[in-house]
């Protein structure tokens, strides 16, 4: 078993080991997401996963949402590389590219 988009596709192997796979079309959501987001999150630990990332998941399930949550994570760490002085701040716009890399 390979957890991946092309993996979920082999639903047998999966439903063997005991693995509840999601009822909707992933790729689907995925690309309503993209296409159209409604929902960012910032900062993706553990609290995500279990709460936010649950309910996102249930809206899904229950066909009162088709689209997922953008991510947005918000640890790095050069941050505490950077000089701080009193009499300046540094501010940063990121941007998100598609390929997931950032400029600042």
């Amino acid at each position: 078993m390979i957890l991946s988009l092309e993996g979920l596709k082999n639903k047998e192997e999966w439903e063997k080991a005991g693995v509840k796979l999601p009822s909707y079309d992933v790729e689907k959501v995925v690309k309503n997401t993209k296409d159209s987001p409604v929902w960012v999150h910032f900062g993706i630990g553990n609290i995500f996963r279990i709460f936010i990332g649950g309910i996102a998941d249930t809206l899904i399930e229950q066909g009162l949402s088709d689209k997922g949550i953008t991510c947005v994570e918000t640890f790095d760490f050069d941050v505490g590389k950077i000089p701080m002085h009193a009499s300046r701040t540094i501010q940063c716009k990121p941007q998100i590219k598609p390929q997931c890399t950032r400029d600042f």
